[in-house]
């Protein structure tokens, strides 16, 4: 005879564990998620995908669209478990109303997961080790194409301090990959 309540626990154990793993969305996800909320006008000025933290996939990510209607002329969007959580317009650290440059949807990009592969292959390569990714999608400044940078961070230790006092952790390497072609544009 089947017994139920060992079967059950070991379920309830199984989606306990997968859950927290299945709820860190991708980038893709995240613009997928402003596609669905219907705010085409956002979604035709995106301008930069951020994500921190990332191991491989972070909590949240951070959409900078151009937005005509915003003082700054950027509007910010937190995608968390693929809703919008947070909208702001920040009023500092951009020049100009919607001067930056669009990232063109219509073409398939590398998704942050083979982002995180990528890096991860590369840190073996060059015997360094990380606890997180900071991601960032946007255009580069130089070529016009869509460009992901992968910042590699080791977690501090207690005694790791900046100058200021403050627990920051190290940043271990930089990584930019093509968004178009997945292939490496500069390595560690």
């Amino acid at each position: 005879m089947i017994r139920i309540r060992p079967l059950l626990f070991s379920f309830f154990c199984f989606i306990a564990i997968t859950l927290p793993l299945r709820a860190r969305e991708m980038a893709s996800g995240a613009i997928q998620a402003l596609r669905e909320a219907g705010r085409p006008e956002l979604l035709l000025g995106l301008a930069e995908v951020k994500g921190e933290h990332g191991d491989p996939n972070p909590e949240e990510w951070i959409l900078l669209c151009n937005d005509s209607s915003a003082p700054s002329g950027i509007r910010e969007l937190i995608i968390k478990d693929h809703h919008i959580i947070s909208e702001s317009t920040p009023t500092v650290a951009f020049s100009g109303t919607g001067a930056l440059p669009q990232l063109d949807l219509s073409k398939p990009l590398m998704e942050s997961g083979a982002l995180f592969a990528a890096a991860n292959r590369s840190a073996i390569d060059h015997h360094i080790g990380f606890d997180y990714v900071n991601y960032s999608l946007r255009i580069d400044a130089v070529t016009g194409k869509p460009l992901w940078i992968a910042k590699l961070y080791k977690i501090s230790k207690k005694g790791d301090k900046h100058k200021d006092g403050k627990k920051e952790d190290k940043l271990v390497g930089t990584l930019q990959f093509s968004a178009e072609t997945g292939a490496e544009a500069k390595g560690l």
